[in-house]
């Protein structure tokens, strides 16, 4: 029995006829579709250096953030140096301290002293009597007359006397009016102007250093020791250090600029009474003139003084602290804070510096195989359910530079005291579900929470927070009916993100008390989180 027969059907041979415009047509499409797949390419490589610029893949990530838990504690890994802000500080505020204050000086007022001096004097020699003179003048020289002052008999205390008050101011203007009249009245211009020719002499060094006002001694809270620096009124000091050209501005102390101070015997005037005869003769009443009429010619520029200090301050070189490997900074179940972040920057910052190119290189180069595996396993989604959007290199181009710069923002916000690595996958995922659908956002937001975890190096319980929150407000966006449903999603996404981060750090890092319902870091946290 023949199982397969050895008869062959004959089949009549078709011809079929030869179109020429049916095989250029096919060679075209077979071109542009060439030409399609290699724009994608073009497209995913992009995408691919992107993202590991995004991530920084030539370093490793810091991975430190305030709140972090330790159950076995933490030691330092290197020997290196941290700077010691508290005496950098203190050495940059004692450096700022000795700066000079800068006043400026205005000596206009003083050069008119002379004539008004000139014009009381020529008053006072042509005033028979006392009350001849104005007010004015009377009050310059300290010419008021006043009530009796009781006078006590050194001999019989039991007894007492009065002295006439305005029998004395009446003797110091006689004598005053005598010192500046000549026997010869005809040169009594003469005189005078010798005397304040003499006066101008006398102050004329005050023109460039200037008088300080005396509430400004007190205001300004300034000592004895305390240094000034006088300048000019109208120069213009340099930037940004006003004080650089020492040509421009004169260093005093507080008794070279303070009038009681110059008056004095040890003053810088009290010494030269002597060098001028004329002046000396009325010295007691051109002082009492001088307290009452020369005015203060110097501002206090504060402006510049804070410049000139914030600019000294900068100029200290910090102060290190040595950390040697092994140090312990956290004892086990320890808490990362504040001031031990800084000091684990400045660990992290140190092993940078080991970095040669050639690691950074290689560890870019393998940072990008990673990725380039990563989104090969994406587009295998995308052929299978999105075809639309793979074959479109606009819309392939927009959503890889979504995820490209929430990555960014993701690594770049996931730092204290933003840590805002959680909203970013967020917001990124709901604005895909609005554009797209529910079920690209899903898979965009688990492919964003893992580039951000290779970017930032997070833990489990973080990748899981990000997640769990993009999913929530995924799946709260079916229908988008109003902004409002936006906004419930987000509150909604907020809350259950709470919750699943404070569950994760209960799960990670079990403890036997209520630490977790009262520890102000982890609410802190777990907020940042959820807001």
């Amino acid at each position: 029995m023949k199982i397969f027969s050895s008869h062959k059907r004959s089949r009549v041979a078709r011809k079929t006829p030869h179109r020429a415009g049916t095989q250029s047509l096919s060679q075209f499409f077979s071109l542009r579709y060439q030409r399609g797949r290699l724009v994608q390419q073009l497209i995913g490589f992009l995408g691919v250096i992107a993202i590991v610029v995004a991530i920084q893949g030539w370093i490793y990530p810091f991975t430190y953030r305030v709140g972090d838990r330790f159950p076995n504690g933490l030691s330092a890994r290197m020997t290196f140096k941290v700077v010691n802000n508290f005496e950098t500080s203190r050495i940059a505020k004692e450096r700022e301290r000795l700066v000079p204050l800068i006043f400026r000086n205005d000596s206009s007022t003083l050069k008119l002293a002379p004539d008004q001096l000139k014009a009381a004097l020529g008053a006072i020699a042509e005033a028979k009597t006392l009350t001849d003179l104005s007010l004015e003048v009377q009050q310059a020289f300290g010419l008021i007359e006043g009530p009796s002052i009781p006078k006590i008999d050194l001999t019989n205390p039991t007894q007492g006397g009065a002295i006439d008050v305005s029998t004395d101011v009446r003797f110091r203007f006689e004598q005053l009016k005598q010192a500046i009249t000549p026997l010869d009245a005809r040169q009594s211009d003469t005189h005078i102007s010798s005397i304040i020719d003499e006066f101008t002499r006398l102050i004329q060094p005050l023109y460039k250093t200037g008088i300080i006002d005396a509430r400004d001694l007190t205001r300004r809270d300034l000592g004895l020791d305390s240094p000034l620096a006088i300048v000019d009124a109208n120069v213009e000091l340099p930037r940004p250090n006003p004080l650089e050209d020492t040509e421009l501005w004169i260093a005093v102390s507080i008794t070279d600029v303070a009038l009681s101070d110059l008056l004095n015997d040890a003053g810088f005037l009290g010494h030269r009474w002597s060098d001028f005869p004329r002046l000396e003769t009325i010295r007691q009443p051109l002082e009492q003139w001088m307290r009452n009429q020369v005015r203060h010619t110097l501002e206090y520029d504060q402006a510049n003084t804070q410049l000139a200090r914030r600019w000294a301050g900068k100029q200290v070189e910090p102060v290190y602290d040595l950390i040697n490997e092994g140090d312990e900074f956290l004892p086990p179940d320890g808490i990362v804070d504040r001031n031990l972040l800084n000091i684990l920057i400045a660990e992290y910052e140190a092993s940078l510096e080991l970095f040669t190119f050639e690691t950074r290189l290689a560890r870019a180069a393998i940072v990008f195989l990673m990725v380039s595996i990563l989104l090969v396993i994406a587009s295998w989604y995308l052929f299978r359910f999105e075809s639309g959007l793979i074959n479109s290199w606009a819309r392939l181009s927009v959503l890889l530079s979504v995820i490209a710069l929430a990555v960014l923002i993701g690594r770049l916000t996931s730092f204290d005291p933003v840590r805002g690595e959680v909203a970013i996958v967020v917001a990124t995922s709901m604005i895909i579900a609005v554009a797209y659908n529910q079920r690209l956002a899903v898979a965009t937001a688990f492919l964003i929470s893992l580039l951000i975890a290779m970017a930032t190096r997070i833990n489990f319980a973080q990748f899981t927070v990000m997640l769990s929150a993009a999913t929530i407000a995924i799946t709260s966006l079916q229908r988008v009916q109003s902004r409002s449903t936006i906004i419930k999603a987000g509150f909604l996404s907020g809350l259950l993100t709470f919750v699943v981060a404070w569950g994760m750090e209960i799960l990670l890092y079990p403890s036997d008390s209520l630490y977790y319902w009262f520890d102000p870091l982890l609410l802190q946290l777990c907020l940042k989180y959820a807001g």
